[in-house]
């Protein structure tokens, strides 16, 4: 057999093998969906502990030091993202949405990851901008708000109430339905 023929035979076959791939991933994706919003209700507070979230610090767009802490008073809702995180550019619509809505009642934390190593402030600045995304945006440039919260996936949202406690976690990208359970849940708390 030629070397042409066994070229074919091979593009051939890995076309099949990433197509098979695609349609088992799609098969299973839907299996493994985020359930709907596990809102915590007054009930479920009695039942589990209450954490309190932990502090950290992160800079503003200007360079200062921002810490979580500055935000008690509000319920506030935290969520780590990237500009190259696919599943993050999803959900930022709705997060921008919600805290052109609810920006005076909670506080919205959308941290960054731009650790060492991570995106330039200038660029995520650049990218905020081009999308019309007017949420403050946080940047964990010494990694130390993804170190204390466990982030190892990226999006990640919590939920925090007025008192400092963590209402709940949700890890992966929300819809915008899901998201304003949750607020709605904080706000009527």
């Amino acid at each position: 057999m030629d070397q042409r023929k066994k070229l074919l035979i091979g593009a051939a076959a890995l076309v099949v093998l990433v197509g098979a791939a695609a349609a088992a991933y799609a098969i299973l994706s839907e299996s493994y969906e985020q359930p709907e919003a596990p809102v915590r209700t007054q009930a479920a507070a009695t039942e589990r502990p209450e954490i309190e979230a932990p502090d950290f610090t992160v800079y503003d767009s200007s360079g200062v030091q921002v810490r979580l802490s500055e935000l008690r008073g509000k319920p506030v809702l935290l969520n780590f993202w990237a500009t190259w995180c696919g599943p993050c550019e999803s959900e930022l619509p709705a997060f921008n949405a919600a805290y052109e809505e609810h920006g005076d009642e909670v506080g919205f934390m959308m941290v960054n990851l731009a650790e060492p190593g991570g995106e330039r402030p200038e660029a995520v600045a650049e990218y905020a901008a081009e999308n019309g995304y007017t949420f403050p945006i946080y940047y964990d440039s010494d990694g130390d708000a993804a170190s204390v919260y466990g982030v190892y996936s990226i999006p990640m949202s919590v939920f925090i109430d007025e008192d400092g406690m963590v209402q709940a976690v949700y890890p992966g990208a929300m819809s915008a339905d899901t998201l304003n359970k949750y607020i709605d849940a904080m706000l009527a708390q």
